[in-house]
């Protein structure tokens, strides 16, 4: 076998595994996967594994790898210095429907455990962290770009921007797998009307808050 195809086998089994590895997080759980549930899943044999990956943490790491390029690939081609704001809606758009599109009832899931085991899971959180970090460079200059040409309120925060859009995309996954049968077009509408700041018909002034008597 030539070295270029034993690259490609090893590179199929890493996806293969991967790959059971998504159904059995979905079905299971982070915690409640083991490396013999993804073994079967798979269909492979005893200890194979073992031979690409030593821990779920691993295969948790190989997951967000294929999730980085893939955001990389995708922030290319949507982002290519047009209207600043149109991009950074279509990258937000983009997000919401890598976990809420056709295979909801697998990403909207496996996204939710791996959110949650990262609260216990020092390794996946780390790896869910650098995930986030490696897209926020783009969308924050999206968002200063923004702001700059009048799109977005230059007296906003150009960081917090980004994690209340974050925030936004990780609710409505959450939503999408309590209900993985419910039509999330609608939210996605109402979404964007937050984000582009049509969701009210005239400007609004929040009210002022009133301070508490404590004289008694």
């Amino acid at each position: 076998m030539s070295p270029k195809v034993t690259e490609e086998y090893l590179e199929e089994r890493r996806r293969q595994i991967i790959n059971a590895a998504e159904v059995c997080f979905a079905r299971l759980g982070i915690h409640g996967t083991t490396l013999e549930n993804i073994r079967t899943e798979a269909g492979l044999s005893r200890g194979a594994v073992y031979h690409y990956f030593k821990s779920k943490e691993d295969i948790v790491e190989g997951l967000r790898e294929r999730s980085r390029k893939a955001d990389m690939l995708a922030f290319e081609q949507n982002v290519t210095g047009g209207d600043p704001l149109e991009e950074l809606l279509a990258i937000f758009k983009y997000a919401l429907r890598l976990n809420i599109g056709l295979r909801r009832h697998i990403d909207s899931r496996v996204a939710t455990f791996l959110w949650a085991e990262a609260l216990i899971n020092e390794r996946i959180h780390a790896s869910q962290m650098r995930l986030l970090e490696a897209n926020r460079p783009l969308a924050l200059r999206l968002v200063k770009r923004a702001q700059e040409e009048g799109q977005i309120n230059p007296d906003l925060p150009a960081e917090a921007a980004i994690d209340s859009l974050f925030s936004m995309a990780i609710g409505l996954t959450i939503f999408a797998a309590w209900e993985p049968d419910k039509d999330m077009g609608p939210a996605l509408q109402v979404a964007e009307a937050l984000a582009t700041g049509t969701f009210l018909t005239q400007p609004h002034s929040p009210p002022r808050a009133v301070s508490k008597d404590t004289s008694r």
